[in-house]
């Protein structure tokens, strides 16, 4: 599975489907996004504003995304509400008929 968790859009995106505006409540806040490829992944950090001077602090590898299972249960959830949308625009289409 490719996870990709992007903080400001609030985004989750498994295997490149993707759901907006998720619950992000979890998600540290100095972190802008998180990737993960399958087997090993990365954080990348929000870029920080301290004594005059931008800095961008290192990406961290991480090869777990387990602290990151609540971004796929929100889009999982996302995903049935899509399904179950679908399925009543399709009865009510047919229900039209």
């Amino acid at each position: 599975m490719k996870l990709v968790i992007i903080a400001d859009d609030s985004r989750v995106c498994v295997d490149g489907l993707g759901y907006d505006e998720l619950n992000m409540d979890e998600l540290d806040q100095t972190i802008h996004a998180v990737q993960w490829n399958g087997q090993w992944g990365e954080i990348e950090y929000k870029s920080v504003f301290d004594n005059g001077q931008i800095t961008k602090p290192q990406n961290q590898v991480i090869t777990s995304i387990d602290s990151y299972q609540w971004a796929v249960d929100a889009w999982n959830v996302a995903k049935s509400a899509e399904a179950e949308a679908e399925a009543e625009a399709i009865a009510a289409a047919r229900a039209e008929e």
